[in-house]
């Protein structure tokens, strides 16, 4: 069943974008590697003069993982804010 789904979205992103598809097959029969060819497919919005596509990957990586134990920490107060609440209530 999951190969099933797989094969199915797989056919659906090669017919949305069929040059990239090409550039993986192609990449792929001579075993080039398909992070270079996901790298050379980056649109003109991620190009940046001073950083480049790897060290914009670890930037966003750094602040994704940031927010990650931030927002954890932040659900993790409001869980022990709702059980002292109930505390309060009962304990008067």
């Amino acid at each position: 069943m999951d190969r099933e789904v797989e094969s199915e979205s797989a056919s659906l992103l090669a017919n949305m974008y069929p040059e990239a598809d090409e550039k993986v097959r192609d990449e792929t029969k001579h075993g080039g590697d398909v992070d270079t060819v996901s790298d050379s497919m980056v649109s003109d919005i991620d190009k940046d003069d001073v950083y480049s596509i790897s060290e914009q990957r670890a930037i966003i990586h750094r602040i994704d993982r940031r927010l990650v134990v931030t927002c954890g920490l932040i659900y993790c107060f409001s869980l022990i804010d709702r059980g002292n609440l109930g505390n309060a209530s009962i304990a008067g």
